[in-house]
């Protein structure tokens, strides 16, 4: 897939990074290859914490209703102790037409992220709304 977009938060008061990207899918088998990849729980995690060296997962969990986000999508939770510091990594793939998102937020177990990654991923998808309508 051919990255369209790519933009990265950081707060250092908070310690909370998140970072996203939006892809464009061209084709319709593409399309349906990619929603099969989102039903997939193991997809996320390989995409964003698979190569992190050194990173034990302790705790996984799906995310649940986010059937509002874009045409498809799946989100997922997890606690990951890296050397002892545990960190927390959301994450929200959704597909809407032609284009797809990646929302990865990461912070500290010990705190509350200042933002919601579900709100980030509805704004995220009216936007995509608004480019397909333009397009067309």
């Amino acid at each position: 897939f051919q990255v369209a977009g790519v933009f990265a938060f950081l707060e250092l008061v908070n310690t909370q990074i998140v970072i996203g990207f939006t892809v464009d899918i061209p084709t319709p088998l593409e399309m349906i290859g990619f929603d099969f990849a989102l039903q997939q729980p193991g997809f996320l995690v390989d995409a964003f914490i698979g190569g992190l060296a050194g990173a034990d997962i302790l705790e996984q969990e799906s995310l649940a209703d986010l059937n509002d986000v874009g045409d498809s999508s799946t989100g997922v939770t997890i606690l990951v102790d890296f050397d002892g510091i545990e960190m927390r990594f959301t994450m929200i793939v959704f597909r809407r037409g032609s284009a797809a998102a990646f929302l990865l937020l990461m912070h500290p177990d010990s705190t509350d992220p200042t933002v919601d990654i579900e709100e980030l991923a509805n704004k995220l998808d009216a936007l995509l709304v608004e480019y397909n309508a333009s397009q067309e």
